[in-house]
């Protein structure tokens, strides 16, 4: 079944192939990443959602790690 994590401050911008790259690079194994949009515009909404594997156990993120600051809106 795997585990769901909530990704919230994102960047208008960042993609889904983002951030997978960047949970990824941290050793995490993601099997799918969905940034959530607004229904009549379509524009994303600063937050994703992403499964990962359930047998993963990613590594003690650091302070300064990509998912930590990744393109966080301002």
């Amino acid at each position: 079944m795997g585990t769901r994590l909530f990704v919230g401050n994102l960047s208008y911008n960042v993609t889904e192939l983002e951030l997978k790259e960047a949970f990824t690079s941290e050793g995490i194994e993601v099997r799918s990443v969905r940034v959530a949009c607004e229904r009549e515009t379509g524009r994303p909404r600063g937050f994703a959602l992403l499964k990962r594997q359930p047998t993963t156990v990613p590594s003690k993120l650091s302070k300064n790690s990509a998912v930590t600051w990744f393109k966080a809106a301002r």
